[in-house]
């Protein structure tokens, strides 16, 4: 950033606690690291803790109500329903877990830059987290026996074969193993926040973003495509109110955009994953141009099998059930129908609520279409709201120390 040094050890921080990973053989250990920590460091610098969420602005405490709310109902649904099924206080759950863990990166930031701390430092920091986890695919792509052992060392999803022989996957690795849905949506996020800090706010160079900018997306072609459709509008979107479509600038777009693509399709020749990847990829937009649709298995799943309206009953009051039979209830993948069928759509409501609450005190920049957009589509494929909920809070509360410490330069000039 501008005038602001960049500290590798607090990349490196971010880089685990944005991707952390559980090392086979000692998950407790990995989860004492990945929690235990943070927690430590909140509480040892409770002085700075109790300044930095204190305070909350009206918007803030009432998201933190709402969650706590539906806390609660992820205990009583179940019982109300008789279903005992209580799997959903791990997904609600997650919200304070993940709040702890960007608390405490929020904090080591403060600590460091002072009273120079702002918002934007945390997303910078981010986006380069991000950035480095999709050259760590790259790694993995081009060593194998490299990619074979650290599979061998975390634990990850029950999929490893599939990133030998299945059709899309082969590119789904980092270091914390199998990477996916989560990590295509994090992407999208430092794609946001790019265009946010080097379009609106102006705080880092050409080379800083279009290097950062080039490796996000790139991860949104190598951890899922949804990511890919969603960083595009969010994109186009961008280039509407941030104005920055002009002649020039389209031009050097399309020849890079060029420069990749025959780079990509020569390297595919020469390497079998790369080549698996690119017909992944490529299939479903090549299909939309030559036959007007996607014509891809997982989307048409999606729509016709995982998004439909249940009993009048259900959408009222829900069925109480987030898992059944070792599978998600009614086997959805949509995000707002999982929410639906646990707990009717006045919970669901609530959850929508609590998000737009956590990004209220950005409601006044040209991001919040950006973040809305990103949110939207990305929960129709799967939920994401107890993931922009923790971050969006985390950011909120960095703005209130920012106004804080105008407010203190003011008063001691």
């Amino acid at each position: 950033m501008r005038d602001l040094k960049t500290y590798k050890w607090i990349v490196l921080i971010f880089c685990y606690y944005i991707y952390p990973f559980v090392v086979n053989g000692a998950s407790l250990f990995s989860y004492t690291i990945t929690y235990g920590i943070p927690f430590i460091y909140v509480i040892l610098n409770y002085n700075l803790s109790a300044g930095f969420i204190g305070k909350m602005k009206k918007s803030q405490f009432q998201c933190l109500v709402l969650v706590l709310t539906l806390t609660l109902a992820s205990i009583v649904y179940p019982v109300l329903h008789h279903t005992d099924d209580f799997h959903y206080i791990s997904a609600i759950t997650f919200v304070f877990r993940k709040l702890l863990i960007y608390v405490f990166l929020c904090e080591v930031i403060i600590k460091k830059y002072k009273e120079k701390s702002i918002p934007e430092m945390f997303m910078y920091y981010f986006c380069v987290a991000t950035s480095l986890y999709v050259v760590s695919t790259l790694i993995f792509l081009g060593f194998v026996p490299l990619r074979t052992f650290w599979m061998g060392c975390v634990s990850s999803e029950n999929i490893t074969e599939l990133y030998t022989s299945g059709y899309g996957y082969v590119t789904r690795i980092g270091w914390q193993g199998f990477s996916g849905f989560r990590n295509t949506l994090r992407c999208s996020l430092s794609i946001v926040f790019l265009l946010y800090l080097y379009y609106e706010k102006h705080i880092i160079n050409n080379i800083e973003f279009a290097l950062l900018f080039a490796a996000s997306f790139m991860g949104n072609m190598f951890y899922g495509r949804s990511g890919v459709a969603v960083s595009a509008l969010c994109i186009l979107a961008a280039s509407l109110y941030y104005k920055i479509v002009k002649i020039t600038m389209l031009a050097k777009w399309m020849l890079a955009a060029g420069a990749v693509f025959i780079m990509i399709n020569w390297l595919r020749n020469m390497n079998i994953f790369l080549n698996q990847w690119y017909l992944w990829m490529t299939t479903p937009f090549k299909n939309l141009i030559t036959m007007g649709s996607f014509n891809n298995i997982s989307v048409e799943r999606l729509l016709k099998n995982m998004i439909f309206i249940p009993e009048f009953k259900t959408l009222i009051l829900g069925d109480g059930r987030y898992v059944f039979n070792n599978a998600y209830y009614m086997k959805t993948d949509s995000g707002f129908m999982r929410q639906i069928l646990f707990w009717g759509l006045p919970g669901t409501i609530l959850a929508y609520i609590a998000t737009l609450l956590s990004m209220k005190r950005f409601s006044h920049t040209k991001m919040i279409l950006l973040l809305i957009i990103t949110f939207l589509l990305f929960e129709i494929k799967g939920e994401v709201y107890y993931e922009f909920i923790p971050l969006m809070l985390s950011l909120s509360f960095m703005k209130n120390w920012q106004e804080k410490m105008k407010v203190k330069r003011i008063n001691d000039q």
